[in-house]
């Protein structure tokens, strides 16, 4: 699946990061989902998940 796919953990970021998951709360609650990935043996994967509008 998908967990399988990256190597890394995945990463807290720093401020910028942390403002636009607070954002994304605000604007989707907990539907709403920012992940930054490492990948191996080099690089980062970043992941947005928003709810469908209904």
């Amino acid at each position: 699946g998908a967990a399988a796919a990256h190597a890394g953990a995945q990463s807290s970021g720093g401020i910028g990061v942390r403002n636009l998951r607070e954002r994304l709360a605000a604007l989707y609650g907990a539907g709403a989902t920012f992940d930054l990935i490492q990948l191996a043996p080099a690089g980062v994967r970043a992941e947005m998940r928003l709810p469908c509008a209904s």
